[in-house]
């Protein structure tokens, strides 16, 4: 488990949990540095260490990924990193890591899957194109300038495009926000309170262009196409997110309003550690049913 906190992190964190009765915290993140579908060594450890400079982690914390094995290993690795276990080296296989975080559960795995962190390439017209973006390391923006328009003139229904991908991730965080209220009412006494603590808990192992499309969404509806633009170049000039990097969504329930408040917290540093991008803004939840809605079309 984590070690103990530095005392003045302990009261920041008490500080902050005064605001809300229960959260939610996804960790939306790139799998690790990958070699066909599986990751590297330098991916495992990369995904390992990530885990390890976490600061805390709640005892409710699950894994999930998409059903490539990629994503689930890099968020499973994730969570065995954070915490700290002796019986585990960052080096196993995601099959001796299920058996290892799974070892005192009676039920059910802490490895779990979800497809709307998943992405279809769909039909030859459509993934050519899209494929040749990203051999360019132009996919992002690719993905977003033209993907929408590309299927809808080649009639692909299957295949990823941005409002489809950001959809689907939309309809991931309004999940959560109905799993954020039904948890608040299972930690309403002390000793559940006790028990399993505040925050649930769950890292998001996915890839690019899935929560990419995510945050480029988000960031347009909150603060327009210019910021929107002004993210794409930052990443790698139209690349997408590094393997490992990511964002959070913290869904709250505040002690003062019995709706869910849902915040994004993305930051991007240059090479000497400055920070050339800050998006930390709370989410109406019409903007998350508009992407939803958008996403069908």
């Amino acid at each position: 488990m984590p070690e103990k906190l530095l005392p003045h992190l302990e009261k920041e964190i008490s500080r902050e949990q005064e605001n809300y009765t229960a959260r939610v915290l996804l960790h939306f993140e790139r799998h690790g540095e990958r070699d066909g579908e599986l990751l590297t060594a330098d991916g495992q450890k990369q995904m390992f260490k990530k885990g390890q400079s976490r600061k805390e982690i709640a005892p409710t914390v699950l894994a999930v990924g998409s059903p490539k094995e990629r994503a689930q290993h890099s968020a499973a690795l994730d969570l065995a990193g954070a915490e700290r276990r002796d019986d585990i080296t960052g080096k196993e296989n995601l099959e001796d890591l299920r058996k290892k975080l799974d070892q005192d559960r009676k039920v059910g795995s802490r490895i779990a899957m979800d497809e709307r962190l998943d992405f279809n390439l769909g039909k030859p017209a459509y993934n050519e194109p899209a494929v040749q973006a990203y051999d360019m390391d132009k996919g992002l923006v690719w993905t977003v300038e033209q993907s929408d328009q590309l299927a809808e003139s080649i009639g692909e229904k299957e295949a990823f495009t941005y409002s489809r991908l950001a959809g689907g991730l939309a309809e991931l965080v309004k999940k959560y926000t109905k799993v954020a209220e039904n948890y608040q009412k299972i930690i309403n006494t002390p000793e559940k309170l006790e028990q399993y603590g505040r925050v649930l808990e769950r890292i998001m192992g996915s890839h690019t262009p899935v929560i990419d499309s995510l945050l480029c969404k988000l960031v347009e509806k909150v603060k327009g196409e210019a910021e929107r633009d002004k993210l794409i170049k930052i990443l790698g000039d139209g690349k997408g997110l590094d393997t490992g990097e990511g964002f959070d969504i913290e869904i709250d329930i505040k002690k003062d309003s019995s709706l869910p408040t849902i915040r994004l917290k993305y930051a991007k540093e240059d090479e000497n550690g400055h920070e050339i991008f800050k998006f930390d803004e709370e989410i109406p939840m019409g903007i998350i049913e508009e992407l939803i809605e958008e996403g069908k079309k």
